[in-house]
Protein backbone atom coordinates (compact mmCIF):
# COMPACT_ATOMS: atom_id res chain seq x y z
CA UNK A 1 0.00 0.00 0.00
CA UNK A 2 2.97 2.36 0.21
CA UNK A 3 2.62 3.11 -3.51
CA UNK A 4 -0.94 4.39 -3.09
CA UNK A 5 -1.08 8.16 -2.63
CA UNK A 6 -3.66 9.42 -0.21
CA UNK A 7 -5.68 12.50 -0.96
CA UNK A 8 -4.87 15.69 0.92
CA UNK A 9 -6.90 16.07 4.10
CA UNK A 10 -8.09 19.55 3.21
CA UNK A 11 -8.82 21.39 -0.01
CA UNK A 12 -5.80 23.69 0.33
CA UNK A 13 -3.37 21.22 1.95
CA UNK A 14 0.19 22.13 1.08
CA UNK A 15 -0.81 25.35 -0.66
CA UNK A 16 -1.20 27.86 2.18
CA UNK A 17 1.85 29.94 3.13
CA UNK A 18 2.67 32.25 6.01
CA UNK A 19 2.59 35.89 4.96
CA UNK A 20 5.53 36.70 7.24
CA UNK A 21 8.11 33.96 6.63
CA UNK A 22 6.74 31.92 3.71
CA UNK A 23 6.60 28.64 5.62
CA UNK A 24 3.59 26.43 5.14
CA UNK A 25 0.51 26.72 7.28
CA UNK A 26 -0.39 23.56 9.14
CA UNK A 27 -3.33 22.37 11.18
CA UNK A 28 -2.96 23.66 14.72
CA UNK A 29 -6.05 22.22 16.38
CA UNK A 30 -9.83 22.39 16.44
CA UNK A 31 -11.81 24.82 18.52
CA UNK A 32 -14.74 23.89 20.78
CA UNK A 33 -17.09 23.84 17.80
CA UNK A 34 -14.68 21.49 15.94
CA UNK A 35 -13.59 24.11 13.39
CA UNK A 36 -10.07 23.43 12.13
CA UNK A 37 -7.50 26.12 12.91
CA UNK A 38 -4.16 26.61 11.15
CA UNK A 39 -0.99 28.50 11.93
CA UNK A 40 2.52 28.99 10.59
CA UNK A 41 4.43 25.73 10.82
CA UNK A 42 7.67 27.59 11.64
CA UNK A 43 6.07 28.96 14.80
CA UNK A 44 4.99 25.50 15.83
CA UNK A 45 8.19 23.66 14.91
CA UNK A 46 10.97 26.08 15.81
CA UNK A 47 9.47 29.35 16.98
CA UNK A 48 11.46 31.10 14.24
CA UNK A 49 8.53 33.13 12.87
CA UNK A 50 6.91 36.12 14.53
CA UNK A 51 3.46 35.37 13.06
CA UNK A 52 1.50 34.02 16.02
CA UNK A 53 -1.92 34.33 14.37
CA UNK A 54 -4.19 31.32 14.35
CA UNK A 55 -6.63 31.25 11.45
CA UNK A 56 -9.80 29.28 10.82
CA UNK A 57 -9.35 26.96 7.85
CA UNK A 58 -13.06 26.96 6.85
CA UNK A 59 -12.94 30.76 6.55
CA UNK A 60 -9.81 30.60 4.38
CA UNK A 61 -11.34 27.92 2.16
CA UNK A 62 -14.56 29.91 1.81
CA UNK A 63 -12.67 33.08 0.86
CA UNK A 64 -10.61 31.18 -1.72
CA UNK A 65 -13.64 29.45 -3.22
CA UNK A 66 -15.66 32.69 -3.29
CA UNK A 67 -12.78 34.41 -5.06
CA UNK A 68 -12.47 31.56 -7.52
CA UNK A 69 -16.18 31.67 -8.29
CA UNK A 70 -15.92 35.36 -9.04
CA UNK A 71 -12.67 35.21 -11.00
CA UNK A 72 -13.23 32.00 -12.92
CA UNK A 73 -16.57 32.56 -14.58
CA UNK A 74 -15.05 32.24 -18.05
CA UNK A 75 -14.44 28.62 -19.19
CA UNK A 76 -10.94 29.40 -20.48
CA UNK A 77 -9.96 30.74 -17.05
CA UNK A 78 -11.30 27.62 -15.35
CA UNK A 79 -9.22 25.47 -17.69
CA UNK A 80 -6.10 27.52 -16.93
CA UNK A 81 -6.76 27.29 -13.19
CA UNK A 82 -7.21 23.51 -13.26
CA UNK A 83 -4.01 23.13 -15.26
CA UNK A 84 -2.02 25.28 -12.78
CA UNK A 85 -3.58 23.57 -9.77
CA UNK A 86 -2.64 20.13 -11.08
CA UNK A 87 0.89 21.31 -11.92
CA UNK A 88 1.34 22.59 -8.37
CA UNK A 89 -0.01 19.36 -6.87
CA UNK A 90 2.44 17.34 -9.01
CA UNK A 91 5.30 19.64 -7.97
CA UNK A 92 4.44 19.25 -4.29
CA UNK A 93 4.12 15.47 -4.67
CA UNK A 94 7.54 15.32 -6.35
CA UNK A 95 9.07 17.33 -3.49
CA UNK A 96 7.57 14.94 -0.96
CA UNK A 97 9.22 11.94 -2.63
Amino acid sequence: FSHIKRRPSHLLSGLLRCGVCGSGLSVHDRDKSCKTRVRCSAVRESGSCSNRRILYLPEIEKAVLDGMREQLKAPELIEAYVRKYNEERRRLAAQAN
